[in-house]
């Protein structure tokens, strides 16, 4: 009798897992799986603007946590701060690799003239020009720029000037493609076509948006602007294509926008994750059991 008893607990105790490990799944069908760990990480960063330095009302900050060096620009959770003063006129974006001699150099290592990086969005780009240096020089203090991996994180207008960083650093072989990563929270397009073609895929680019965000729809595509990277959305209902959206479904929907929007809906994500791992654990302990 207390054989079947245990029998029948140890079955219940499976079915229960089983069904545990289910719901998990059934509740991450709609997203599609990318690294939650980083961007999670990614995410709590955006808090840490120890030591920032700003251009253009644009704030960027450079932090070392873990083994990883953090490349943070701060957007703006007002739309019609940037919008209504965004330029869709293209420029050139200014690298690091000194036009003389080829080698990465800051002013202050006798350089006058860099060479350029592309063409990007005039409007999100001279904030970078301007940032670049300091970036340089913050990540020489205070990462190891020989072993660290180096992430380079943005929200909205943020998000466009860490493309922007993500790409000349690629570009000007400053961090090798295995440690160099991207991740954006509603960031719009920056990159020239040509440019962003280039950078595509050629090291970790993680592109996340928010249900009926707008701002990633912009600017149009027709003007020759391309996303790049890998898209990630909760419940936007676009196509699962390199540079969606094209045209954004609400263009008020502003909540959906909020660097605060994209926390929680990681929070939320990474919960699920740990929940259906737990379940699967649970479920092979079970297993083995019997």
């Amino acid at each position: 009798m207390r054989a079947r008893t245990w029998e029948r607990a140890a079955a219940t105790a499976v079915l229960v897992a089983l069904a545990l490990v289910h719901g998990a799944a059934a509740d991450l069908a709609s997203e599609v799986d990318f690294d939650h760990e980083l961007v999670a990480t990614a995410a709590e960063q955006m808090d840490d603007f120890t030591d920032a330095f700003a251009a253009n009302d644009d704030v960027m900050a450079v932090t070392r946590a873990n083994g990883k060096c953090f490349i943070k620009v701060l957007g703006s959770d007002s739309l019609h701060d940037w919008v209504n003063n965004m330029s869709f006129i293209k420029g050139s974006i200014a690298g690091l690799r000194c036009r003389v001699g080829g080698q990465v150099k800051l002013p202050e290592d006798k350089c006058r003239s860099w060479r350029s990086a592309g063409i990007g969005m005039r409007g999100f780009i001279e904030s970078f020009n301007q940032l670049r240096f300091e970036m340089l020089r913050q990540m020489r203090k205070k990462c190891d720029l020989a072993r660290d991996n180096v992430v380079v994180v943005g929200h909205s207008r943020g998000g466009a000037i860490a493309q922007t960083a993500a790409a000349v650093l690629f570009l000007d072989e400053i961090v090798p493609s295995p440690r160099l990563a991207l991740v954006t929270f509603g960031s719009p397009r920056v990159l020239e076509s040509t440019l962003s073609d280039a950078v595509h895929d050629k090291f970790t680019q993680i592109r996340l948006i928010n249900e009926e965000d707008p701002v990633p729809s912009t600017p149009p595509a027709w003007l020759a602007y391309k996303h790049f990277g890998r898209m990630y959305c909760r419940d936007c209902g676009y196509p699962m294509e390199r540079d969606e959206p094209k045209l954004a479904f609400n263009i008020f929907e502003v909540s959906d926008h909020y660097l605060v929007s994209y926390q929680a809906w990681l929070t939320s994500s990474l919960a699920k994750k740990e929940a259906r791992a737990a379940a699967a654990h649970q479920a092979e302990t079970v297993a083995l059991i019997l």
